[in-house]
């Protein structure tokens, strides 16, 4: 009977020391598999960490030089409104001084001369002369007549111009301005056309 005893007691404690070691076999297997996906956990933060740092690099760089861009782009296009002011006020001041010495009218052979070069814009025949009040005054009854060219013949207008200084010739519809006002006008609209196209031209180039 104790003999029986004693080999169910040595049984019983093989089977726990195997147990014993295969838990601990298991444990080992467990916090190696637990250390390497530790690892590993850490290996990816730190390449994700340096992927944000790389793309913030990236970004800020993009950012600083859309920054430069833009302040560069807004000082050209303030210079260029500010050339177009100076524009204005200088054509606003000629538009004064103009206004004070035409206003006794202009002389005859001055509008001679602009309905001449108006003609050159029209087809060839007899054109209406249409001239503002002060210059009818100045011209005697028969001097349109003689502007006459080899190509056009000048007819003056019943009516007088108003509201400008000068000259506006008629082919039927077709009709060219040569007022002072309206050449000042033109050039006007011509500089200012040009700064315009600076200024986009610019603002383009520094977008680009």
């Amino acid at each position: 009977m104790n003999e029986l005893h004693g080999n169910v007691e040595q049984l019983l404690s093989s089977v726990r020391r195997r147990v014993d070691q295969r838990i601990l076999a298991e444990r080992a297997t467990l916090e190696e598999t637990l250390e390497r996906i530790a690892h590993d956990a850490e290996v990816e933060a730190e390449r994700r960490k340096e992927a944000i740092l790389a793309q913030g690099r990236v970004d800020a760089e993009a950012a600083c030089q859309q920054c430069l861009a833009t302040a560069e782009r807004e000082r050209q296009v303030a210079r260029l409104e500010a050339r177009e002011a100076r524009l204005t006020a200088v054509f606003d001041a000629a538009d004064e001084r103009l206004k004070a010495r035409i206003e006794a009218g202009l002389a005859p052979e001055i509008l001679a001369r602009l309905a001449r070069q108006a003609a050159s814009s029209l087809p060839p025949g007899e054109l209406t002369v249409t001239i503002d009040a002060a210059n009818r005054a100045r011209l005697a009854p028969d001097a349109v007549d003689a502007w006459r060219t080899e190509t056009h013949a000048f007819r003056l207008d019943d009516a007088p111009l108003a509201e400008r200084h000068g000259v506006v010739v008629r082919s039927g519809r077709a009709s060219v301005d040569a007022t002072i006002e309206g050449r000042l006008a033109q050039a006007r609209d011509q500089l200012r056309s040009q700064v315009d196209e600076r200024l986009h031209g610019d603002a383009d180039e520094v977008t680009s």
